[in-house]
């Protein structure tokens, strides 16, 4: 019973947050659904309680004039509900329609205040994965609106058909008779028993909807099968790959394994779906019938206690009545499914930064003497067993000129990635100025760094917005920017790329090169780090892009991170890591004449490449 209780309270607090969150979408959607299913569905009462009413009055040869003018003013009412329900709808539609992007936003929003170490790993990762087969079997928040308008329309249908059956039950109760007696137990003994069956059947179908998502996650390739099951597998480099190789034979297998499976699926829950439906349909013959007979009954019994058009107007409005409360009881079903299939969404909404956020503000020194210093700084990556940085000690001072050399993988991106808190050493401390730099305010900490990594990134805005990362910018410090990294040739105002705008303009490899540096010129900061952003680039070439920006850099502090030791070796300071480490350091003469040093044997190795013989 406690254990029933507990799931019980677990499916009102996470449905309540699912309304809570449609209606931080669209704080209207609610109350308005409420209002246009108010003004369908009584418009739809008014209309059999109109014709019904003709019936039952020339039955009685009433007056034929004021029963006119009573109809025209009904169905005018109704006329206007309807045109509100309509225009209420069309609103609806494109809220709902909306919906996904209205939610994507919510969750661009927390991935920018996630930390970087958190979107990195793994737990992030599967948590997405998560939510994306969630949203697949529920159809996601769109899902979570689609139901919610069906439960508003059968809540409110329930009432007003109860309402309009009002009369001609309590004329049942008035005449105190068995046959009342009889056929008003009937009738709750029938919608007892269909509620439970009704009930049971459609528990039924999402428990195996349930399973069949299981059994789908337990498959071992499972990435494959979603590919191939939902007919997602073909990109155009896909088609390509495929005609090259000779590969129909492969994929056709796989879309043959992909239609079996969709068939198995659609075989099951087609079975116990078509009881579930068979049952609610016998049950509203059953009850329409019980209803006809027991009103024809009376009618002919009463003689005019129950007039022609009462019988129809009362059948079909119970008829209404249980159908909508058995529709109802399914759609509760439905949301409560809907947002057990948010649970991942909310989890990923209620994740906290994992790192420390300091408040202690950077020091603003009109002289930019800052001073960073790795104490002991060892990291290794979420997952991974082995250290990228081990027992890192280093000073950088303003002013200087570092380069940064050794071969992939040696831990020379993950020392930026530290300086910048993009992720915490496990062990040792980084230092700002001697004090810790997890204490400051991160985002004035960040104001101090401009960094250009080797997979940089422009965003489908204007050049110079791109280089400002702003729309309020100063146009002429932008295209002196440019024109220090020789970018020339285009208006600053048109965009990068043709994506949202097809005036914009597609940019070589070397021109978004230089854009990515002008921005790092124009954030003005007092550190300047170059992390392979020219890789792409041969070796002459690259050594001649950070000689023109050694000579951009002033006074700042750069650092020049490459696996390529000729496009550093104008630095006075070469700093050689191997495996985590720091084995060499000095300029490029002194290193060069150690002939059993890595400086040397990467030197020699890669001489042929940047000779200019």
């Amino acid at each position: 019973m406690a254990s029933k209780l507990k799931i019980f309270h677990k499916n009102y607090i996470i449905s309540k947050r699912l309304v809570r969150t449609v209606h931080e979408l669209y704080p209207r959607y609610i109350p308005m659904t409420i209002l246009r299913h108010i003004a369908g569905r009584l418009s739809a009462f008014i209309g059999i309680y109109v014709s019904t009413m003709i019936l039952s009055e020339l039955a009685i040869h009433s007056p034929v004039k004021p029963l006119i003018i009573k109809s025209i003013i009904l169905l005018f009412t109704a006329c206007i509900l309807r045109l509100i329900n309509t225009f209420l709808e069309k609103k609806a539609e494109v809220m709902r329609e909306f919906s996904y992007e209205m939610m994507d936003c919510k969750n661009a929003e927390k991935m920018m205040n996630l930390d970087y170490q958190d979107i990195e790993g793994d737990y992030l990762r599967r948590l997405r994965e998560r939510i994306d087969t969630d949203n697949w079997w529920g159809s996601g928040i769109y899902g979570a609106f689609i139901t919610m308008d069906y439960i508003i329309y059968q809540c409110i249908n329930v009432i007003i058909s109860a309402a309009m059956s009002v009369t001609v039950i309590s004329t049942l109760f008035y005449q105190e008779s068995l046959l009342s007696a009889v056929f008003l137990i009937s009738l709750t003994m029938l919608i007892i028993f269909n509620t439970s069956l009704q009930f049971y059947y459609n528990k039924k179908c999402f428990v195996l909807q349930d399973k069949i998502s299981s059994e789908r996650d337990n498959i071992e390739d499972t990435d494959l099968l979603n590919e191939f099951v939902d007919y997602r597998c073909f990109s155009d480099t896909d088609i390509k790959e495929a005609k090259l190789y000779n590969a129909e034979e492969l994929i056709y297998k796989y879309l043959d394994y992909g239609k079996k499976f969709h068939t198995y699926t659609i075989n099951r829950l087609a079975k116990e779906e078509g009881k579930y439906y068979m049952t609610g349909d016998v049950f509203r013959i059953i009850s329409k019938c019980l209803c006809y007979l027991f009103i024809t009954i009376m009618a002919t019994i009463s003689g005019n206690a129950v007039a022609i058009g009462m019988v129809i107007r009362y059948v079909i409005c119970i008829d209404e009545m249980t159908g909508s409360f058995m529709a109802l009881l399914r759609d509760i079903q439905s949301f409560l499914k809907t947002a057990k299939r948010h649970d991942s969404t909310f989890e990923y909404l209620d994740m906290r930064s994992s790192m420390y956020h300091g408040k202690l503000p950077v020091e603003k020194r009109s002289d930019n003497e800052y001073e960073i210093e790795f104490r002991n700084v060892s990291f290794k990556y979420p997952g991974n067993n082995e250290y990228s940085i081990r027992n890192l000690s280093l000073k950088l001072h303003i002013g200087e000129k570092m380069a940064i050399v050794g071969k992939n993988g040696s831990g020379k991106t993950t020392m930026i990635k530290l300086l910048c808190r993009l992720y915490d050493p496990q062990e040792g401390e980084i230092l700002l100025n001697g004090i810790n730099i997890r204490k400051f305010d991160y985002k004035e900490y960040m104001q101090l760094f401009s960094i250009v990594f080797q997979d940089f990134s422009l965003f489908d805005f204007s050049i110079a917005e791109n280089v400002a990362i702003s729309d309020n910018y100063d146009k002429e410090r932008i295209e002196e920017c440019l024109n220090l990294t020789g970018f020339s040739g285009h208006e600053i105002d048109v965009p990068c790329g043709k994506k949202y705008d097809e005036n914009g303009i597609l940019l070589s490899g070397g021109e978004k090169q230089k854009i990515a540096i002008a921005r790092a010129l124009y954030k003005d900061s007092a550190f300047i780090l170059l992390d392979e952003p020219t890789a792409a680039l041969d070796p002459v070439a690259e050594y001649e892009v950070y000689s023109a920006f050694n000579e951009i850099a002033k006074n700042k502090t750069a650092v020049y991170i490459s696996h390529r030791l000729s496009s550093c070796r104008f630095c006075k300071d070469i700093i050689v890591f191997d495996k985590g480490k720091i084995v060499q350091r000095g300029n490029h003469d002194t290193l060069i004449k150690d002939e059993n040093s890595l400086y040397y044997k990467l030197w020699t190795a890669q001489a042929k490449y940047y000779s200019t013989k």
